[in-house]
């Protein structure tokens, strides 16, 4: 729920600290507006499939910055999560790693960035 450089610092400190692998559970970005999103903080990317894509990739640079090469991966919450008639679909599918029509957005393909 915090920026980038916060994210960074926390990592590096806990990296440092315990000298073991770490990994970023439970992040999501909206690909598109959704109500929810107006009043958040910290939504610094467009809320669009290229901002979803740059904060992933984000994201992924700061786990793979970790000193001691221990960062070791981004988990994302409920990629799944295509907006579906009839269903209760958490965040209303914006933060789905597909569009409503169930194709995959370019931010599905995060963790593919070289080192």
């Amino acid at each position: 729920h915090g920026g980038i450089a916060g994210l960074r610092g926390t990592l590096d400190v806990l990296a440092a600290e315990f000298q073991r692998p770490v990994i970023v559970a439970e992040v999501a970005y909206p690909w598109k507006e959704d109500e929810q999103w107006t009043t958040r903080p910290n939504m610094n990317w467009p809320k669009t499939p290229e901002g979803q894509r740059q904060f992933l990739g984000e994201v992924t640079a700061a786990v793979r910055s970790v000193p001691g090469d221990l960062g070791r991966g981004v988990l994302y919450w409920h990629p799944e999560a295509v907006l579906t008639p009839g269903l209760n679909v958490w965040a209303g599918g914006s933060c789905a790693l597909f569009n409503d029509q169930g194709e995959m957005l370019p931010g599905a393909d995060f963790g593919r960035a070289p080192r």
